[in-house]
């Protein structure tokens, strides 16, 4: 039996997974859940907050973390919105603007009394990474002057009063990476000592915790901290048990703890294999993954049959009962309208109702419904990658990258180039051939000479015979930056870091010894005496230093390994998000929000 599991093809492993992933899926298991510490303080925190305070939303991230982010951005939209608050969408990502789009859509659906400019503003994206953060914090208007609709902030009367965002009571990030709520901690945070609250990827997590809670309030680590954080709204809003799209963290735990159960089970039977000596096929013999399919006749006629009989029940589903539609009704304009055509996509349930007023009847969206298909396909395929390298994977992978590169390009070009740096120096070309709205008394802003000159400059690295040309302005740039993130990484990730540390090693809670606070504080202060310890190498690490220096081996050892358990926890959830996917919006087995009216 030994013999047998350290010889077994890598791909049924990919099929139990997926099979502990799905069944929860599909059956719709829902766990309870206890909010942690973390999860309650940013509960507490946006409770706690006057009704109408003034709440910045800057959500940075893109539709490959949507899975694990979204969850928390639509959580604070509704808890606020619940509070009263009035909030100012942001965000530092290209692609986080439809992310924002969601936010807005629950604001519409749920809370109909929300008003655009009276009671929400969406200011969409802004490029410049940290710079965006650390001026906005002292001038609005630096970056933002109108909102995603071309509106003057003057003119709209949640920001006409609206200086800087220093005014606002709370800053809530929802980040995937860099730039995000790290920058945030940084430039806001903690020079303008402002109260922020995030939520983060499960990969991002542990970076974070060292700000938890000397300057960061609360804090949502993957998803389950957004589960926890749905918990907490549901225990304080029971309304919530009858919204089944408030508890999208919630429905993805199940399969979280099966896929971690089948990890860890999958971790034990390795290490039984490695002990007893069974360690798979011996070295002199090629790798088992390398070795071709028609090396093992049998398995390849399992899987083959697996896969005709998956694929011969997708063609009956396809046949027999109506899956993968989207359905729309039309805008009526009035007469003489400027405004453009547009549909509004419905839920399938909705397409017998009667349309409302300045809507058509509903109808199905060809050009959507050939996107559906098209994602669910695409998702297929690169899952197929789990069975091996194949065309089918290679085409689409070749068209992700071929779209994303396009696709910053353009960025690039129309929201930094453009706006950034031609606008200013020809303003009149930019308004009589790009931009209408460009204002015909706008001044030319000589001083862009210097950017446009340094960046030709970096081109000239292009030029093997002229590349020396380009260490200038990469001299430049290196010092530029490193002269602008020094003060704050010196007040945030140093002098904040180490008061954060100097704790009392016996503490006294209501005049008795607190055990389990000194305990912890103990803990922190030898983990991090003891792994600088192991990075001082001005000292021998032998007798007394180099025990203490292997102890900071293992808390190091217990970093790495918490940060990889978090990026396994991002990389379930995403992979439950796309199975939701292929199971609800493609597939229509399950209707968990109840969109489909079964």
């Amino acid at each position: 039996m030994l013999n047998l599991l350290a010889r077994l093809d890598r791909r049924w492993v990919f099929l139990l997974m997926l099979l502990a992933m799905s069944i929860p899926i599909l059956l719709e298991l829902r766990l309870p859940e206890k909010p942690s510490e973390k999860a309650r303080t940013v509960y507490d925190t946006i409770q706690s907050l006057d009704e109408g305070s003034l709440v910045l939303m800057a959500l940075d991230f893109d539709p490959p973390s949507r899975g694990e982010l979204q969850p928390m951005a639509a959580a604070l939209t509704r808890h606020c919105a619940f509070k009263k608050h009035k909030m100012i969408f942001t965000s530092l990502w290209p692609q986080g603007p439809p992310m924002i789009q969601e936010c807005e859509l629950i604001l519409n659906r749920e809370f109909p009394e929300y008003k655009y400019g009276r009671d929400y503003v969406i200011l969409g994206y802004q490029a410049g990474d940290e710079a965006v953060v650390r001026n906005v914090m002292s001038d609005l208007r630096s970056y933002y002057s109108r909102d995603t609709h071309g509106t003057d902030l003057n003119d709209i009367e949640l920001t006409r009063d609206v200086k800087n965002f220093q005014q606002v009571d709370l800053i809530a990030n929802v980040s995937a990476g860099k730039p995000g709520s790290k920058e945030w901690v940084q430039y806001a945070a903690t020079p303008y000592h402002k109260k922020l609250v995030v939520g983060t990827t499960g990969v991002q997590a542990t970076q974070l915790y060292p700000y938890y809670p000397s300057q960061l309030s609360g804090l949502l680590g993957a998803i389950k901290g957004a589960a926890e954080y749905e918990q907490a709204l549901k225990e304080g809003y029971p309304q919530l048990d009858k919204n089944p799209q408030a508890t999208e963290a919630l429905r993805r735990m199940a399969p979280q703890l099966l896929g971690h159960l089948l990890i860890i089970l999958l971790i034990i039977v390795g290490n039984v294999l490695y002990f007893t000596g069974r360690r798979g096929v011996p070295t002199s013999e090629p790798d088992q993954e390398n070795v071709p399919s028609t090396g093992r006749p049998a398995a390849s006629k399992v899987w083959a049959v697996l896969l005709l009989v998956a694929g011969c029940g997708l063609l009956f589903r396809a046949l027999s009962m109506p899956m993968g539609t989207i359905w729309v009704r039309d805008v009526v304009r009035p007469e003489g309208s400027k405004l453009p055509a547009a549909v509004v996509q419905i839920a399938p349930k909705e397409r017998n109702d009667q349309p409302p007023a300045g809507l058509s009847e509903a109808h199905i969206s060809v050009t959507r419904t050939i996107g559906l298909w098209v994602a669910a396909l695409a998702t297929l395929a690169v899952l197929s990658f789990l069975w091996g390298d194949n065309p089918a994977y290679r085409l689409v992978e070749a068209v992700v990258v071929g779209a994303s590169a396009g696709y910053n390009i353009l960025i690039g070009v129309w929201e930094v180039l453009i706006p950034n740096l031609v606008t200013k120096l020809a303003p009149t070309l930019v308004r009589l051939s790009i931009n209408p709205e460009v204002k015909s008394d706008q001044p030319v802003e000589w001083m862009m000479l210097v950017p446009l000159v340094l960046g030709v400059m970096m081109l000239c690295r292009l030029i093997p015979k002229a590349a020396w040309v380009s260490r200038w302005p990469m001299a430049f740039f290196i010092g530029a930056f490193a002269g602008i993130r020094l003060v704050s990484y010196l007040e945030a990730d140093f002098v904040r870091q180490i008061q954060a540390t100097i704790l009392p090693l016996i503490v006294l809670k209501d005049g008795r010894f607190d055990f389990s606070a000194s305990l912890k504080n103990l803990t922190i202060v030898v983990d991090v005496l003891a792994s600088l310890l192991y990075f001082f190498f001005s000292v021998e690490h032998t007798g007394v230093a180099g025990r203490v220096s292997r102890l900071g081996v293992w808390f190091l050892m217990i970093f790495f390994g918490a940060g990889f358990a978090n990026t396994v926890m991002s990389r379930i959830s995403l992979m439950a998000a796309r199975l939701e996917f292929l199971f609800v919006d493609w597939l229509w087995l399950i209707d968990p929000t109840n969109k489909l009216g079964r």
